[in-house]
């Protein structure tokens, strides 16, 4: 009997955007990275992530009351992680 391999959920991504969103993205990963560099060492990351600035985008959009979905919390935003372990929430 030959076993089966089991799909594993990918870990990138693809989402298609305009160039310049693209470029505010990486910007805003960039200045992230630089702000709260320690966290993210604390959580793992290495380098900017464009991960971490769409999550700070959704949370801000949240914040402000213009997003209509899913509550935001530490597991499902890595954004909320990052300020939890600057103490800023």
């Amino acid at each position: 009997m030959v076993a089966t391999k089991k799909k594993n959920k990918p870990l990138v991504t693809q989402t298609r955007c305009t160039a310049h969103a693209q470029k505010e993205i990486k910007a805003l990963s960039e200045r992230l990275f630089k702000k709260y560099g320690k966290e993210h060492a604390a959580l793992g990351i290495k380098t900017a992530s464009s991960k971490v600035a769409v999550d700070a985008l959704l949370y801000w959009s949240a914040s402000a009351g213009m997003l209509n979905g899913k509550p935001l919390n530490d597991k499902n935003n890595i954004f909320i992680n990052l300020l939890a372990e600057a103490g800023e929430i």
